[in-house]
C-alpha cells in the first residue's frame, strides 16, 4: 500500500475543521478518512509553529519558489511562442458547436463543415457524457450547498466547499453515474 500525500492547504483546512468549526478530532479524522493520530499530529504541529508547520511539498524555500515561478513563466512564454508560430503558418480554424445532436450526426452537415474548414466541438456520435461528470458535480454543489448562500469572506466560502467535498459529497464511494 502506497503512503498517501496531502498538500499543506489540505492539512490547514483539516485543522481548521477542528479548531475553528469545533468538530471533534476523531470525527474529523473519520470524515476525512485519516487515522486519528495523524489528525492530532497536524493540530499539534500547527499549534506549535504555524509558520513552519507542514514543510515539504506544501512549503518551499524561497529559492525553490523562485525556480518554480521561473519554470512556469518559461512554460507560458513557450506556449505563447508556439501559438504565434501556428497562427503565422495557418488560418484561424473555426469551431462550431451544433445546437442539436441531430445536426451533428447528419452526414450532410459534417461534410458541409469539413468543406468550410470548420471543426465541430462535440465528441463523436454517441459520446454524450463528455462533460457530464463535472456538470453533475457542480450541479450537486450548487443545489445542495451554495445556492442562495452569502459568504462573508472568500475563506468562508472555501471552507464550506472543502467541507462539502471532503465530508458530505462522499469521497470514499465512487458515484456510479460519474464513472
Amino acid at each position: 500500500m502506497q503512503r498517501r500525500k496531502f498538500s499543506r492547504e489540505f492539512k490547514l483546512e483539516a485543522v481548521r475543521l477542528v479548531k475553528d468549526r469545533g468538530v471533534a478530532v476523531a470525527q474529523a479524522a473519520r470524515d476525512l478518512d485519516l487515522h486519528e493520530n495523524v489528525m492530532r499530529k497536524w493540530v499539534r504541529d500547527l499549534s506549535a509553529d504555524p509558520q513552519h508547520a507542514f514543510p515539504g511539498h506544501g512549503q518551499m524555500e524561497p529559492e525553490e519558489l523562485e525556480i518554480d515561478r521561473l519554470r512556469k513563466e518559461v512554460a507560458k512564454l513557450k506556449a505563447e511562442r508556439d501559438i504565434l508560430k501556428k497562427a503565422a503558418t495557418s488560418f484561424v480554424q473555426v469551431l462550431r458547436r451544433p445546437l442539436e445532436s441531430a445536426q451533428y450526426t447528419s452526414e450532410q452537415f459534417q461534410r458541409l463543415m469539413a468543406d468550410h474548414g470548420i471543426t465541430c466541438s462535440m465528441s463523436r456520435s454517441g459520446n454524450v457524457w463528455d462533460n457530464a461528470a463535472m456538470e453533475s458535480f457542480f450541479s450537486s454543489l450548487k443545489t445542495e450547498r451554495t445556492a442562495r448562500k452569502v459568504y462573508r469572506t472568500r475563506d468562508n466560502a472555501r471552507a464550506d466547499v472543502f467541507d462539502y467535498i471532503e465530508r458530505f459529497y462522499n469521497p470514499r464511494r465512487r458515484h456510479s453515474t460519474l464513472g
